[in-house]
């Protein structure tokens, strides 16, 4: 008995000296995305968005469906929907379709697409987005473009090719992707293939200014090449891949100087490929809209394993983020304050 009280004791002491709140959140089995708006926590898990009150954690409302019907969206194993909560409507896109909600999750509207989208955000009166394009007999093209409501191209803002897997012979293990993030009515884009720099375009695609900062690539290290290829040979995603397809896998010398961003509160909050592979913790970089780095700090729970990033967010100060229990096997959100 006084072993569990000492137990206890100390486990409050904990969260408090961290700053950490922890709330189950029912229903959820593999949340994918988080968003804040308000009082109110958007997750989404599959094709399914669910609305918590950050009051008191308590599931308002379950919307979405699963299908290729009106409203539907169908996603698969190695595609995850993307989420975008603006003001005024929830938008979620697949690899080639678009579905409007208000914030209530009532269905607006949907648009197919004719492209491979990757993400999609939703401006004033048009779209953002980047998306790729596939040419057998050329190089694959990524790149972040601008379209009208009616999905009619406005503008290519940004664009550039990445090897042909069959005519380079290699497979970069690393993703080298376009990251677009929306906040006060522009566009923070970032280019994994490039150094770091996140170019900002107000609503037409016009280039405002690029905030760069010092931050170097990080050379790859054994340990973390030792740890993605455990995890490759566990994920079910990557069992069917051919050991022809696996011999062309490699690892370049340096890691894209982030994995991932958030801007709030006039910050970035940038999440690098640098872990405490022990603790399970990833480096963030806190930066301004001058590229000047406010803090640098390690955080638990951004990430699902070497490559891919956990559902987390950053709100007014707060990193907010979902955990799995072992065991309990209960979703966790777990919040802390940065500042």
């Amino acid at each position: 008995m006084r072993e569990t009280i000492i137990f206890t004791i100390l486990l409050i002491l904990a969260i408090t000296l961290s700053g950490e709140k922890i709330a189950e959140m029912d229903n959820l089995g593999r949340p994918e995305k988080i968003a804040i708006d308000g009082e109110t926590l958007y997750i989404l898990e599959d094709a399914f968005v669910y609305m918590y009150s950050l009051k008191d954690y308590r599931l308002l409302k379950r919307f979405g469906k699963k299908g290729n019907g009106p409203g539907e969206l169908n996603p698969i194993p190695n595609y995850k929907l993307q989420m975008e909560v603006d003001k005024s409507n929830i938008l979620l896109n697949s690899r080639s379709k678009i579905v409007l909600f208000t914030k209530k999750g009532e269905f607006l509207k949907e648009k197919r697409l004719p492209f491979i989208a990757l993400q999609v955000i939703s401006m004033d009166t048009n779209f953002a987005l980047t998306k790729s394009v596939f040419n057998e007999n050329e190089c694959n093209s990524i790149g972040l473009f601008f379209f009208n409501n009616e999905l009619k191209h406005n503008k290519t803002v940004y664009c550039r090719h990445y090897p042909h897997y069959k005519r380079s012979g290699r497979i970069d293990m690393l993703p080298h992707l376009i990251f677009i993030r929306k906040y006060e009515g522009r566009i923070y884009s970032f280019d994994q293939n490039g150094d770091f720099a996140i170019n900002v375009y107000n609503s037409s695609g016009e280039l405002l200014h690029t905030i760069k900062t010092g931050y170097k690539k990080k050379k790859v290290t054994r340990t973390f090449i030792d740890k993605t290829w455990e995890w490759a040979r566990k994920d079910i995603r990557l069992r069917s891949l051919s050991e022809e397809m696996r011999r062309l896998a490699y690892f370049p010398d340096y890691f894209p100087v982030m994995k991932n961003f958030v801007v709030d509160d006039k910050k970035i909050y940038v999440h690098t490929y640098e872990m405490k592979m022990g603790v399970y913790k990833s480096r963030f970089i806190i930066i301004d809209f001058n590229g000047k780095i406010l803090k640098k700090i390690y955080l638990p729970g951004a990430d699902i394993n070497t490559i891919e990033f956990s559902p987390y967010t950053f709100k007014k100060g707060k990193y907010f983020y979902l955990f799995e229990n072992p065991e309990t096997e209960k979703i966790e959100l777990h919040v802390e304050n940065i500042w």
